[in-house]
């Protein structure tokens, strides 16, 4: 079993990991899940505060679904009520004040978020694919300093998702990023060796299915 740690620093792929599965999935069995998917050993109570700070929340929580229709949809309130309610009522076009325009930054869990047309964006993001284009599914971006505020391009590193699962059952961050980075490489390796593996072990089976075997 991965040896516990007292902190975790939540990694993007791991906070993905929660809003893909925390809506269907409650807390012992999410935690069985994280630990098998990245190998690290994890409090289910670490897993809830994260969740809460995320507002990430399971789909039978009590909250009104998407399309639920309110009672009182289509009725009309009497103008007295409306203007008693009058000065906190939304007007088309005015815009809420925690609205941001395209190009405004913010902090999520240590990294910096870009806003563009589409909504928040991480910002190493947006830096790798401006210099190298679409990041590949399947793949992530790491820092190498192990700093998720550092988006200068030579501090980020491509790597696939089973590489870095590997990395952090197996390997954590030092302060040499050249170190990093090696083992970052060897994580790699590791996982496409494993991946060939298990294609090699396919093909040998489906091959004796064939042959009567």
């Amino acid at each position: 079993m991965p040896a516990h740690k007292s902190f975790h620093w939540w990694s993007e792929e791991e906070v993905e990991f929660l809003r893909k599965h925390r809506p269907t999935m409650h807390y012992p069995e999410l935690r069985e899940l994280f630990i098998k998917t990245f190998g690290i050993e994890i409090t289910k109570r670490a897993l809830e505060r994260k969740c809460l700070e995320q507002h990430i929340y399971h789909e039978h929580n009590g909250r009104f679904k998407k399309g639920h229709v309110p009672a009182n949809k289509g009725k009309h309130i009497s103008e007295e009520h409306r203007k008693a309610i009058q000065g906190t009522m939304f007007k088309k076009g005015v815009k809420p004040p925690n609205y941001k325009p395209i190009g405004s930054t913010k902090m999520r869990d240590g990294y910096l978020m870009i806003k563009d047309a589409k909504g928040w964006v991480y910002h190493h993001t947006v830096v790798w694919e401006e210099n190298y284009g679409a990041v590949p599914e399947g793949y992530m971006i790491r820092h190498l300093d192990g700093d998720p505020a550092n988006d200068n391009l030579d501090n980020l590193m491509l790597l696939s998702k089973g590489a870095n699962a590997i990395f952090n059952k197996h390997y954590k961050l030092t302060k040499d990023i050249e170190l990093n980075k090696t083992m970052f490489v060897r994580a790699e390796l590791w996982n496409r060796i494993s991946k060939r593996e298990k294609e090699l072990n396919e093909e040998k089976g489906n091959s004796k299915k064939d042959s009567g075997c």
